[in-house]
C-alpha cells in the first residue's frame, strides 16, 4: 500500500518540477514526480494542476504549465 502524500507537498513538488523546467506539459510533470503509469498518483497530479490553475497559483500556456 503506497502512503498518501500530503496535497501541500503535492502541489509543492508539481511547483518545483515546473520552476525546474521553466514550464512543464502534464507528461513532462508526470515523468518529473516518477507517477507516470500509477493511475491513481496521475489523477491526484491532474486534480492539483486544475485546483492551482483555477486560484490562480500557474497557467497553462499552449499546452503548458508555467508558474
Amino acid at each position: 500500500k503506497q502512503r498518501k502524500a500530503r496535497k501541500g507537498s503535492r502541489r509543492e513538488a508539481i511547483m518545483s518540477a515546473i520552476k525546474a523546467a521553466g514550464g512543464a506539459s502534464r507528461g513532462e510533470i508526470l515523468t518529473a514526480l516518477k507517477v507516470k503509469g500509477d493511475k491513481a498518483a496521475e489523477q491526484a497530479v491532474s486534480n492539483a494542476l486544475t485546483a492551482m490553475k483555477k486560484s490562480g497559483v500557474i497557467k497553462a500556456v499552449d499546452g503548458k504549465y508555467v508558474a
